[in-house]
């Protein structure tokens, strides 16, 4: 994500967020200047874009939401199957998932 010569192709999750870094000319004081923005975009859901300072904070930014939005899928994806458990499964399950939270 350093390189900021890398081309930021849209990035899709099954249909869900596409996240882009986008450029955005504007004038100020007497000079146009370049303002970049990390964007995700969801049908149904409000744009989320974040200001950044420049081009390799956009990357970053929008390097961060691809993660974010792949643990949130796959945080979905778990708890549809945890549901579809019976009620017995689901306790064996809790019981693990506590028990590996007490190894810290």
């Amino acid at each position: 994500m350093s390189d900021c010569s890398a081309t930021v192709l849209p990035f899709a999750l099954k249909d869900r967020w596409i996240v882009t870094v986008e450029s955005e000319r504007h004038f100020v004081k007497v000079r146009h200047r370049t303002r970049w923005y990390a964007v995700a975009r969801r049908m149904g859901h409000e744009e989320r874009r974040h200001w950044c300072a420049s081009r390799a904070d956009a990357l970053v930014i929008a390097g961060w939401q691809r993660e974010a939005f792949e643990r949130l899928a796959w945080a979905e994806q778990f708890k549809a199957q945890y549901d579809r458990l019976p009620a017995a499964r689901q306790a064996e399950v809790d019981a693990y998932l506590e028990s590996l939270g007490g190894q810290e």
